[in-house]
Formats: structure tokens, sequence, C-alpha cells
């Protein structure tokens, strides 16, 4: 568990929330790794975004 990662208590409250997976329509991704990674990403922001030109500009984001 990295950092910021829901722990496993706050995880097991969530999971009967979460549609069940599968894996008939195709790869997805695991709900505890896309949610860690939302989390992240609410967490530090979109960088590019906030970059502006120095970022490589709109077409870049």
């Amino acid at each position: 568990m990295g950092r910021g990662d829901l722990p496993d208590a706050e995880w097991e409250r969530l999971r009967p929330f979460l549609p069940v997976t599968n894996r008939r329509c195709g790869w997805w991704r695991d709900h505890r790794q896309v949610i860690n990674g939302i989390l992240h990403r609410v967490r530090t922001g979109c960088g590019t975004c906030q970059n502006g030109s120095a970022g490589g500009g709109r077409s870049m984001t």
C-alpha cells in the first residue's frame, strides 16, 4: 500500500458500493487501483493544466 492509498478498513467499507466485475466485457483495472489513482489526482491536481505554455500548451492536455 502506497502513501495516500486507501487503508484496508476504508476499502472494505467502500467495496459493497462498487459494481461486480465479470471479466467478460474486456480487460478492466482493479477497482482499488482506479480509486487510488483518482484520489492521487485529486490530491496532486493536474500539473499540465496549470503550467500553461510551459507544459506544451492546451493541445497537450
